[in-house]
């Protein structure tokens, strides 16, 4: 009997351009992952298998590699099946069954200290195929420019003064200001990321992996705006993984994490902008506009927080922007 059969099916990808197709590995039901063209696509493939080899030794709840072919770059990996945390969750708010979208949130966030702490042994910033870690730099370069040239001048063709980028540019470099930043951070940590099969919960997408600050990835699920969890719900899940944190080390001064996770709530939240306006006017993956107006409303109520009063010029800015229910620029003011 061969280890490998050929493909038979595509599963599609949200924003990915590789490629995915069921396949089986030794009679176990397995994914075949063809990565991006171009060396950058072999070396995102690279980042994948290391990092991925590495979570799984660290008992995180990764899809198993199984094989690798490090010429073509093509995985094979687990398969988890097709359960998502963000489709379970919305089936679950539409029912009201808020005790069990609470519960899936908390072992969400319990998986994910276990990523960012035991994934940060061992972990080599060598395997990181983008950037070693998150930091001031980044901040700026993959969010804030991000976010100006694919959200505000090209989805929205609207031009920025100097001052909002100048705010910004600022604002990133708050991101070294923060003393743990030694964490591993997965940088992508969101509902449609989060497998479900058989009740527990499986991380994916992993590939851009990197040391940074735990806030991060914290405030990507909570803040994912593929979901839009209310407020309350939000309140609770911070202060439950705040207690996750000082449970794992009794001595951390929580202080000034709310600080953080809304500093860096607001990083990926232009971040995420960038991403759906990229990915649904280059791309033409028109899902992701649906996202952009929730993706707004998160960048307007972080940015009028009292932690960014010195964002006069970019509150400005986005509190005269708007979006249709299209996903559409319903003009400025």
């Amino acid at each position: 009997m061969p280890e490998h059969k050929p493909p038979t099916r595509t599963i599609p990808a949200d924003g990915s351009e590789r490629l995915f197709f069921r396949t089986t590995w030794k009679g176990l039901s397995a994914v075949e992952i063809h990565p991006a063209p171009g060396e950058s696509g072999l070396a995102e493939a690279r980042s994948f298998h290391d990092i991925g080899r590495h979570l799984k030794d660290a008992d995180v709840p990764v899809p198993e590699i199984y094989h690798y072919d490090s010429n073509n770059g093509v995985i094979t990996v687990e398969y988890l099946g097709d359960a998502l945390l963000n489709t379970r969750v919305k089936h679950l708010i539409s029912h009201d069954a808020w005790p069990e979208v609470f519960r899936l949130y908390r072992q969400a966030l319990a998986v994910l200290i276990q990523m960012q702490t035991d994934g940060a042994a061992g972990f080599n910033n060598k395997w990181c195929f983008d950037s070693p870690r998150y930091d001031a730099g980044l901040a700026y370069r993959n969010e804030v420019l991000y976010f100006l040239r694919s959200f505000v001048r090209g989805f929205l063709q609207y031009d920025p003064s100097p001052a909002v980028e100048q705010e910004l540019s600022e604002l990133a470099c708050r991101v070294n200001m923060i003393e743990e930043r030694d964490f591993f951070l997965h940088r992508d940590f969101q509902s449609r990321n989060i497998m479900i099969k058989e009740d527990k919960l499986h991380i994916i997408d992993f590939q851009g992996g990197r040391s940074g600050p735990m806030g991060y990835d914290a405030a990507s699920l909570i803040l994912d705006p593929y979901v839009g969890l209310p407020g309350w719900m939000r309140a609770e899940l911070l202060a439950f993984y705040m207690k996750l944190i000082k449970d794992r080390n009794p001595s951390a001064d929580m202080e000034k994490f709310p600080g953080e996770f809304r500093l860096l709530g607001l990083m990926r939240t232009l971040q995420v902008l960038g991403a759906y306006s990229f990915l649904s006017m280059t791309r033409r993956k028109h899902f992701f506009l649906q996202f952009i107006a929730p993706a707004l409303s998160n960048l307007i109520e972080l940015a009028f927080h009292r932690d960014f009063d010195d964002l006069i010029e970019f509150r400005q800015m986005v509190q005269g922007l708007s979006i249709d229910q299209g996903g559409k620029n319903a003009g400025q003011g």
